[in-house]
């Protein structure tokens, strides 16, 4: 019972790019390894701040380790293909903003430097939503302040919980962060099975992750043409970033405020209720689009909650 409802789920999620009735543009930043921007999946949804990409600049890539940037983040890994295909195919209409930040000879602090470049870009440019698939054990100030600077800007986070089997908010063990940031616009993810199980290497938080969504070998777009399977909580953010573009193509909020505890209320109210998430993420629930969009479409009044 529980596989046949994980695959329906996918199915609607599918389903939601010839079902979906537009409103306004919802821009996303994706931060992560670039972009294969010729593949049938991404081509013509990639933007440059407001103009559509060309063949010359799809994107900013951030991951040089002299600090040049370039315009043409090109995907070598595969992992910020697969991010955007998922989003893609859940949200057509979305606008995506390709932002690499991840250099393989870079070590962990470059990385984080690039990753707060593409940051401060990505809030500078005033996307709507950033996909930020990365994080770490340790704080940074840095990237602290530009969290609270999106927060201002009503920008929404929605951040993996991470892959290292472990919960992200014991008050004696390492958090990961942004995830575990208590920011009241940051939506922490963490990734299910086709059981609706936690995937076993996805990071859980009773305070810290928001909701769960499908993270176990996930198909998507894959650079050279190619679709691949994937595993992890960045594609539980995905699903969650396109289900969260779709919210803000169809509400409107009154403030920055309103905007950030009524999508993930929306996201709460609507997701699947399960046993098995119940002591592992804050809402006990795990994505359900199907049941989201029925309820943006009826239009009906939402009861706002804290993280």
């Amino acid at each position: 019972m529980r596989t046949s409802i994980y695959y329906i789920f996918i199915i609607n999620l599918l389903l939601t790019a010839f079902l979906c009735v537009y409103g306004k543009d919802v821009n996303i930043a994706v931060i992560d390894t670039g972009i294969d921007p010729n593949h049938p999946q991404i081509s013509g949804r990639l933007w440059v701040n407001d103009k559509p990409a060309t063949r010359k600049n799809y994107g900013v890539d951030f991951s040089s380790l002299n600090g040049q940037i370039n315009h043409q983040p090109i995907d070598k890994h595969g992992h910020g293909t697969h991010i955007a295909g998922i989003i893609a195919k859940v949200n057509p209409n979305a606008k995506l903003h390709i932002l690499k930040y991840y250099n393989p000879n870079a070590d962990g602090y470059q990385n984080l430097k690039a990753t707060i470049r593409a940051l401060k870009y990505a809030i500078n440019i005033g996307v709507d939503i950033i996909n930020y698939s990365s994080g770490g054990p340790e704080k940074s100030p840095e990237e602290q302040q530009l969290f609270e600077l999106a927060k201002k800007k009503g920008i929404l986070i929605i951040s993996a919980a991470g892959n290292e089997f472990r919960n992200i908010d014991s008050p004696n063990g390492e958090g990961f962060y942004p995830a575990s940031y208590s920011y009241e616009n940051i939506i922490t993810v963490g990734a299910l099975d086709k059981s609706m199980n936690k995937v076993s290497s996805s990071n859980w938080g009773k305070k810290s992750v928001d909701i769960f969504a499908p993270g176990k070998k996930i198909k998507s777009s894959f650079p050279n043409y190619q679709i691949a399977e994937m595993t992890g909580t960045s594609q539980a953010t995905a699903f969650v970033s396109a289900a969260v573009s779709l919210i803000l193509e169809k509400k409107k909020f009154h403030s920055n405020y309103e905007k950030f505890l009524s999508t993930k209320n929306l996201l709460f109210q609507t997701g699947y209720q399960t046993s098995q998430l119940r002591e592992i993420c804050l809402s006990s629930k795990a994505l359900n689009i199907k049941a989201l969009r029925r309820k943006l479409s009826q239009g009906t009044s939402i009861k706002t909650a804290s993280k």
